[in-house]
């Protein structure tokens, strides 16, 4: 039994609806369809399960309505998409002229009035089709029980007579009694004892001779002694036999690639070098402009008369191409085929203008599925979000009596700094990119914290203690960037325990460390890990679930493609499945790294937003502090549509 049924424009206006089961529940679970699904283009697949309820829905493009159906997901309704066609079919041939003068006389009573009045007997026609819909599943099933498994028309069987084929058990059976070597095995027949023929035994083949290893090492002329000047180039010791701490810093900072100073003083990072703007509309899509149609070989660029609507027949060719096009810019598979179906569906039945086209037509509407997808749905700024949290925490302080100040620092957990939090799959990137976090952090005048949670990798730990000691002696303008404040604390600072630790507590023990000293933001560093290896994963989701940082970045490459679903979504669905609290929290963004590789194979960025709706915070573009970037959508879009 349905729980909810409702018809509505495109534009968000409700026409018609009908409540089986009155909740306001009801409503916000369209609200979640259209806000989850609806804007960030995921209506391809037709169904969606919004926590115990199944929605799906069909599109009638030619009056730019969709139907929506609701119903519990446990009933497992099957006769949902043959009812939203039936009902789809009514409603238009019905309301089809009057739909259309309504956009222009809404100002007229009477025509809503008529529009009202009619939709009295919509109902009860809507009754009829949901109960011949109803009692049809049902017998439907029954038939389809009782029906035997009929041979198709198109295959063959055997006249009377004529020699039946051996079936595939039976040359099975006649390929495995041949022996080794292709020789047949006789059976002499004595008392149901079989005795095999000996076979002939095959041809010795030498030894493939085995591959040289690498060759050791020749120090010397004779291979064992080290010359002395060999010794020498050996030696990086200073002369006074300690190691040199003196570090050439121009290597780790591009001032051509530094961000720009806004008038409130606020940094900020570049952007991403994307390509510019198209010149005109028929730029991108080059890939369709030799493309022709299979009936009376027409482009696909024709001209449509205004009475015409588009077709499948006319959408197959140029969507086939669409999908081609994006799985070459590195978008994953599924993702390319759902994003291209979406647009297909959206075109079909649509009237094109007179002088339209069905090439600009698929490139305005992919242009705009691309972006809605692309626009994150939350805000992604960061500097505002550290800001806000430490604003509350100096009113908070304000409150407290200055000699219980510092006890309320140590205790109080409502104190902690802005924290964030970097995970991902091993070799991705995630503590080079940090520090790239951390000098973007710096250089707006923020206390940073560095807690090393990798208690798992070799040098983890030497990594970043390198990266702070780095950080700490850059300077850019002649101002080192993490000098300390006015009462002489350190801007930048690292919390290390060692290897072999529990993560989790080791970023609890920090978080506490910055609370009491005063820092500003907290990083944190975690070990890579598989999103398969589930051990590693409850790890990760407990040190979430302990210390609740501010944002969760998953650090990824923008070169992986497929792999980017699998690892987003398990990632995602690990932090919360393991969390072991009532709200688990999942990933907040991303962070992609090696982004100046990809050149305009840019569909990694796509992949990943699809996947699970999270925004890119910042894309890495190379190995210096300085390669950060902001990610722009038009760029994206521009390199994904570029032939």
């Amino acid at each position: 039994m349905l729980d909810q049924f409702v018809i509505l424009s495109k534009s968000g206006s409700i026409l018609w609806s009908k409540s089986f089961t009155p909740s306001p529940a009801n409503l916000d679970v369209v609200n979640q369809v259209i806000r989850g699904t609806f804007l960030e283009e995921r209506t391809a697949q037709q169904k969606v399960d919004v926590g115990a309820c199944t929605v799906r829905w069909s599109f009638a493009n030619s009056l730019d309505l969709v139907f929506l159906a609701v119903y519990q997901r446990i009933l497992q309704l099957t006769y949902v998409d043959a009812f939203l066609e039936s009902v789809q079919a009514a409603f238009t041939q019905r309301y089809a002229p009057l739909l259309k003068t309504l956009p222009s006389s809404t100002s007229s009573p009477d025509a809503l009035r008529a529009y009202a009045d009619s939709m009295n007997d919509w109902t009860a026609q809507f009754q009829q089709l949901l109960r011949q819909a109803e009692h049809g599943a049902p017998r439907r099933a029954a038939l389809e029980e009782q029906t035997p498994n009929l041979p198709s028309p198109s295959a063959e069987t055997p006249s009377p007579g004529a020699a039946v084929k051996k079936s595939a058990p039976a040359r099975l059976g006649a390929k495995a009694a041949a022996g080794p070597g292709g020789q047949r095995i006789v059976s002499k027949g004595k008392k149901g004892k079989h005795a095999n023929a000996a076979p002939t035994p095959a041809p010795a083949t030498p030894p493939e001779p085995k591959k040289a290893g690498k060759e050791r090492r020749k120090w010397g002329a004779d291979g064992q002694a080290v010359e002395p000047s060999d010794e020498n180039a050996l030696d990086f010791s200073s002369a006074d036999g300690k190691a040199d701490d003196a570090v050439n810093l121009s290597q780790w900072i591009d001032e051509s690639k530094l961000g720009k100073t806004r008038e409130d003083g606020l940094y900020e990072i570049a952007d991403d070098d994307g390509a510019a703007p198209p010149a005109d509309d028929d730029a991108p899509l080059g890939f369709l402009g030799n493309l022709r149609t299979k009936a009376g070989g027409f482009s696909l660029s024709r001209m449509l008369g205004g009475k015409d609507a588009l077709t499948e027949a006319d959408l197959a060719p140029v969507v086939q191409a669409m999908q081609v096009h994006l799985q070459s810019k590195n978008v994953a598979n599924d993702v390319a085929a759902l994003i291209c179906d979406g647009v297909q569906r959206r075109l079909v039945g649509k009237r094109l203008a007179t002088f339209g086209s069905v090439k600009s037509e698929v490139r305005k509407s992919l242009e705009e599925s691309i972006t809605r997808i692309l626009t994150p749905s939350t805000s992604t700024d960061i500097l505002l979000e550290i800001a806000s949290k430490k604003q509350r925490r100096d009113e908070l302080l304000s409150t407290v009596p200055g000699a219980a100040s510092r006890n309320a620092r140590t205790i109080s957990p409502a104190l902690n700094p802005y924290a964030m939090c970097f995970v991902g799959v091993n070799g991705v990137g995630k503590s080079t990119n940090l520090a790239k976090v951390c000098f973007w952090l710096l250089q707006n005048r923020y206390r940073v914290l560095i807690a090393a949670c990798d208690t798992f990798r070799s040098g983890a730990v030497e990594q970043l203690r390198t990266h702070v000691r780095n950080l700490g002696q850059l300077e850019i303008d002649g101002r080192p960037v993490a000098a300390g404040d006015e009462l002489g604390a350190p801007r930048l600072e690292l919390y290390e325990r060692g290897y072999g630790k529990d993560a989790a507590g080791i970023a609890k023990d920090a978080l506490a460390h910055a609370r009491q000293q005063g820092f500003d933001v907290v990083l944190i560093d975690t070990a890579g890990r598989m999103q398969d290896n589930e051990p590693l994963m409850r790890a990760l989701a407990k040190l979430i679930a302990v210390n609740s940082p501010d944002k969760v970045l998953f650090v990824g490459e923008a070169l992986v493609g497929n792999e980017a679903v699998d690892q987003l979504t398990k990632f995602n669905r690990a932090l919360k499945d393991y969390s072991g609290v009532s709200n688990p929290r999942g990933l907040d963004g991303c962070l992609l790294t090696k982004w100046d590789t990809v050149d305009d194979k840019v569909g990694t960025a796509l992949t990943s937003t699809w996947a699970t709706g999270l925004p890119i915070f910042f894309v890495g573009t190379g190995q210096t502090y300085t390669d950060l970037r902001q990610l722009r959508v038009h760029h994206v879009v521009n390199a994904l549509l570029r032939g």
